[in-house]
């Protein structure tokens, strides 16, 4: 058995969605931010610490960076799909788009590739681009770590996008998808962490004795949220005592497994609605 797949026309698809974003000057946007932010970070970011200011090394710049990373790229990865299907339904270009020869699976992969692919561009260019000037700087030690963290950038940012996507299939209106995105971005990025601790104080634990740590079920817990497992992995990545303070479970295959479920699983269930809905 073979399956017979439009290429040629998921293609179509892919480019129209990387060239839209170029026109309106969402990729060219992104990446100067993504550039600012990691120069003006690796530049000004250790002037609290050590009192002065200059270009770190990129073990350091990946310290400095990783949380304010995390904050931006899962929001412009829902903001980048979160009207994927619903503005399309709303504007009635989404029958348009399924008289194409493709079918609907195709259609959500395709916009989905598309977005990715200008995910990627602006991640790897404007943070490449900044690495390049770090490494003329303060050199290129650990500029492996720098791609791995790029890496692991990526996939947090595909997650939140394929998120964005579900709820841009399951709602019928751009505004309610825009909403649900907001309250996701939320949750995830600012709330989910204080309710485990609260949870975890509530039921006896103590973060204030000396020597006291979290239990094993606070970082199974957290596997289940996608910035958290971006974040356990970039720490797992810088090395030092991280290894020592998470569970034996919470490792590399782990942590990128958890990235991956979240990046499959939100995709398939959205293919899986569209599939069985009326559009």
């Amino acid at each position: 058995m073979t399956l017979d797949i439009n290429w040629k026309g998921m293609l179509t698809v892919v480019k129209k969605e990387f060239i839209d974003s170029v026109r309106n000057k969402w990729i060219i946007a992104v990446t100067i931010i993504f550039v600012s932010l990691a120069l003006l970070v690796s530049y000004f970011g250790s002037a609290m610490q050590l009192g002065e200011t200059g270009f770190q090394g990129f073990l350091v710049t990946i310290v400095l960076i990783m949380a304010i990373s995390v904050l931006l790229v899962t929001m412009i990865a829902l903001m980048l799909g979160y009207g994927a299907i619903a503005t399309e339904r709303e504007r009635g270009s989404l029958d348009l788009l399924l008289t194409m020869p493709i079918t609907r699976t195709e259609a959500v992969v395709s916009k989905f590739i598309g977005l990715a692919t200008v995910l990627f561009v602006s991640i790897f260019v404007g943070f490449g681009l900044a690495g390049i000037v770090i490494a003329a700087v303060a050199g290129a030690a650990d500029f492996p770590k720098y791609l791995l963290f790029l890496g692991a950038t990526f996939m947090v940012g595909l997650a939140f996008l394929s998120v964005a996507f579900l709820l841009s299939t399951v709602t019928k209106r751009r505004s309610t998808a825009m909403g649900g995105a907001v309250l996701l971005w939320f949750f995830f990025i600012l709330i989910y962490d204080i309710v485990l601790i609260g949870v975890f104080v509530a039921t006896g634990g103590d973060l204030f004795t000396p020597g006291s740590s979290l239990p094993d079920w606070y970082y199974a817990a957290e596997l289940f949220s996608p910035s958290s497992a971006y974040g356990m992995a970039t720490s797992l990545m810088l090395g030092g005592n991280a290894s020592e303070i998470l569970p034996g479970f919470v490792n590399g295959f782990s942590t990128v497994g958890s990235l991956l479920a979240w990046i499959l699983i939100p995709l398939v269930i959205a293919i899986w609605v569209l599939n069985r809905r009326d559009i």
